[in-house]
């Protein structure tokens, strides 16, 4: 169904979402077998698509655009709210307690996603402001293993590894042109990729100490394998 410029699988791999450019489209597919369950439209179609990700539990599905990120209740097929967060490029829930996080041009953010169980209202937010705003061409983060751990492109220059039981301290990663960044699903080390940079570095995530630095020309980024053995890294020139 034409190029996908984000794709998305939900926790048990049985959906898979994806944002079509030509169309100005969200899609939404069962894995097996193999059929479109519903499209939803992404207004207006002249905005893009950054990211997408799916809850935990696979109710819930954000995507993040030029001016805000969408949300959509999967059982029922609706839209169920707007953050207006302009230039939000990255977007997931943390899998050990299903809050939201956004980050982007105003800043990294928790949501925290709590269903009424006596309503059944679903109440997302208000937002804690974890990172400052960034202004860079990437604001990518991510989720780690434990509740609380995450990492996040705070600029061109450094990402940040953060127990949010401990906020005040903060792990410093440098690398020039970072762009993205990926746990190791143990949570004891971390690989940094660049946008249009030099270069993936794994690093020690309790300290920050540089373990390793492994060539990968241009526009790189690095993902582990589930049981933590290969490290997968995708670059372009």
């Amino acid at each position: 169904p034409g190029a996908h410029a984000s794709v998305a699988f939900s926790a048990d791999d049985t959906r898979l979402s994806g944002f079509e450019r030509s169309a100005g489209a969200v899609g939404i597919w069962e894995v097996a077998p193999a059929s479109e369950c519903r499209t939803l439209h992404w207004r207006p179609r002249g905005d893009k698509v950054f990211d997408m990700a799916l809850s935990p539990d696979g109710r819930l599905l954000a995507a993040s655009g030029f001016e805000r990120v969408r949300l959509w209740d999967l059982e029922t097929m609706a839209e169920i709210g707007v953050l207006p967060q302009a230039r939000n490029l990255c977007v997931f829930f943390h899998p050990a307690t299903g809050d939201l996080f956004t980050s982007g041009q105003h800043g990294f953010k928790r949501w925290p996603v709590v269903l009424d169980a006596a309503s059944g209202v679903l109440r997302i937010g208000p937002p804690e402001v974890i990172g400052e705003p960034n202004t860079s061409d990437s604001a990518h983060s991510c989720a780690g293993p434990r509740p609380g751990l995450v990492a996040y492109v705070t600029g061109p220059r450094t990402a940040v590894v953060q127990d949010l039981a401990r906020p005040a301290r903060k792990v410093l990663l440098e690398h020039e042109r970072v762009g993205s960044v990926s746990f190791n699903p143990d949570g004891r080390s971390v690989a940094t990729g660049t946008w249009k940079g030099q270069g993936v570095k794994v690093w020690n995530a309790e300290d920050g100490t540089l373990l390793r630095e492994l060539a990968a020309p241009g526009s790189a980024r690095a993902l582990f394998s589930p049981d933590g053995r290969w490290l997968a890294i995708a670059n372009s020139l």
